[in-house]
């Protein structure tokens, strides 16, 4: 399994849009295969940070999310 970490910083007013195309990009990649878990989190201290958490099976499932 390969564990990702992705951070991000959104603008303060697109805070709302961002999760929202987030949260639909998220949902479409638990699909794929070879994902075990696709995760979004917000910091509850700063609420303009996010990142996304993934589980793969193996590179090979990582490099074709990443060209679809």
């Amino acid at each position: 399994m390969i564990t990702i970490y992705a951070r991000g910083v959104v603008k303060e007013d697109k805070i709302e849009e961002y999760k929202e195309i987030a949260t639909q990009m998220m949902n479409e990649t638990r699909k794929e295969k070879g994902c075990i878990n696709y995760t979004l989190f917000q910091d509850m201290n700063d609420p303009q940070v996010f990142c996304f958490i993934e589980h793969w099976e193996n590179q090979e499932c990582i490099d074709a999310h990443n060209s679809s």
